[in-house]
C-alpha cells in the first residue's frame, strides 16, 4: 500500500488484536485509518504464555491490516515471537521508540539505539522467520543528524519493509517540538517507506506533517485515542462515533475497563465537564451501566458532524 508513495493513515492507539481490544481497532478503521498497529506487547510474555499469546491474538472477525508491535531485547526473543505470529497479521514491528523510564530498565524501547548493531541482528533474524510477513522498526531521533540517518539506512540494510519515525529524541517530553526536519532528512536517506509520527491531532495536522516531511505516512497515536473519527476529517469525536463504539463492543465484547478508558478518551470533548466526572466514577461499572449513563446525556447535546 506504501510502495507507490500513497500517503495512508496509521492508528498505533492501543489498537490491540485481541477481542477486548477489537472494538476500537474496527472504529478507527471505520472513521479512515488504513493500518492499525497494536500497543507495544512483550515477546517474551509473548513466547512463554500460552494465556498471554490467546489474550493478546485473538482475531475474531476480518480485520484491515494490522501491526503487531514487540518489545525485545535479544535477536533470538524477538524472531522468536514473530515466528509465532507472522502467519495471522499484515505485518510486525520493532518498538525502538518507547522513551519510558521503565522502558529503558527492561533494555527495550527507545534505548534499544544507543546499540545499532543489536537492532541490526535483531531485524535480520526477525526478517529471517516472517517469511512474506513484512518487519518493520519505529525509531525515535537522535540529537545527530548523521547518527540518525545511519541508523535508519542500518536498519534498511538489515531488511526492514518501512520506518516509522517519531521526531523527538527519547529524551524529550511530548511537550517539546517535533523535529519534523529529521523526518524528512531519513525519508531521503532510504528507499524503504517511511512512517511520520508526532503531534497529529487532527486531519490538517496530518496533511501539514505528510507535505513537510514528504512521509508516505502519518501515524497518530494520543491524537486518535481522543478522536478515533481523526482521519475522517472530524474535528472532535461525533456522536454517532460513540455510539458506534458502544455497538461494535456490545458486538465483539471487550473488558469494562478497556471499554471505559476508551470512552473516557473519546468523548473528553462531547460531554461537559461535570457529565465526564461522573463518566469517570463509572469506572468499575458494568459497560451497561455506562451505555445507560450516555443515553441520559445524550438528549443535552447536538449530534455532531
Amino acid at each position: 500500500m506504501c510502495s507507490d508513495g500513497a500517503l495512508f493513515a496509521v492508528s498505533i492507539a492501543e489498537s490491540i488484536v485481541n477481542r477486548c481490544r477489537l472494538p476500537f481497532r474496527l472504529l478507527v478503521a471505520e472513521y479512515g485509518a488504513d493500518v492499525v498497529y497494536t500497543p507495544m506487547i512483550m515477546a517474551d510474555s509473548f513466547i512463554h504464555s500460552s494465556l498471554a499469546r490467546h489474550h493478546e491474538l485473538q482475531l475474531t472477525c476480518p480485520a484491515p491490516p494490522t501491526v503487531v508491535q514487540f518489545a525485545a531485547h535479544t535477536p533470538h526473543e524477538l524472531a522468536t515471537a514473530v515466528q509465532l505470529v507472522a502467519p495471522y497479521v499484515d505485518g510486525v514491528d520493532l518498538n525502538c521508540g518507547c522513551p519510558q523510564g521503565w522502558a529503558a530498565k527492561e533494555g527495550i524501547g527507545a534505548v534499544l539505539m544507543r546499540d545499532a548493531d543489536l537492532v541490526y541482528q535483531m531485524v535480520r533474524q526477525a526478517v529471517s522467520v516472517a517469511g512474506q510477513t513484512p518487519v518493520a522498526v519505529k525509531m525515535r531521533i537522535f540529537d545527530d543528524e548523521k547518527k540518525t540517518v545511519e541508523l535508519a539506512r542500518r536498519l534498511e540494510t538489515a531488511g526492514a519493509s518501512w520506518l516509522t519515525v517519531h521526531g523527538r529524541t527519547r529524551h524529550q517530553k511530548s511537550s517539546e517540538s517535533v523535529n519534523y526536519a529529521m523526518v524528512k532528512l531519513i525519508k531521503q536517506s532510504v528507499a524503504v517507506p517511511v512512517v511520520a509520527n508526532g503531534d497529529a491531532f487532527t486531519l490538517n495536522d496530518t496533511k501539514e506533517i505528510a507535505q513537510c516531511t514528504g512521509a508516505d505516512g502519518v501515524m497518530s497515536a494520543r491524537g486518535i485515542l481522543e478522536n478515533p473519527a481523526l482521519f475522517s476529517g472530524s474535528a472532535k469525536t461525533p456522536w454517532e462515533c460513540v455510539d458506534r463504539f458502544c455497538e461494535l463492543s456490545v458486538q465483539y465484547g471487550s473488558a469494562s475497563s478497556i471499554f471505559h478508558h476508551h470512552l473516557s478518551k473519546m468523548t473528553a470533548s462531547v460531554l461537559s465537564s461535570g457529565d465526564h466526572r461522573v463518566l469517570n466514577s463509572l469506572a468499575n461499572a458494568c459497560i451497561p451501566s455506562m451505555i445507560d449513563f450516555l443515553e441520559q446525556v445524550r438528549p443535552q447535546y447536538n449530534r455532531l458532524s
